[in-house]
């Protein structure tokens, strides 16, 4: 779910968004001196939700962008442990 506010040269987009990640880790530890290899394995599957807030300033070919990511944990907002800020510049090629 998306709502978008514009003006003359600026856009304010604020997303609620959700899905999901999975995340595998392998790790082998390989020594001469020790006869069996250490090896560790770690699979997980997790929900992701949060909500995204999107900042564009520009207008034609130049634009700057912003955008800032705070997930939900078990309902609660933990904005500035966890989120992503991006930053960005764009123009057109022509």
């Amino acid at each position: 779910m998306a709502r978008l506010f514009t003006q003359k040269k600026t856009a304010h987009t604020l997303f609620l968004m959700g899905g999901g990640k999975y995340f595998m880790y392998l790790g082998r530890v390989n020594n001469p001196q020790i006869q069996d290899a250490l090896q560790t394995k770690f699979n997980t599957f997790s929900f992701d939700k949060g909500l995204m807030y999107n900042l564009k300033i520009g207008r034609g070919n130049h634009y700057f962008s912003g955008r800032i990511y705070t997930p939900v944990f078990d309902g609660k907002w933990i904005a500035i442990e966890n989120a992503t800020v991006e930053l960005g510049a764009g123009f057109q090629l022509k």
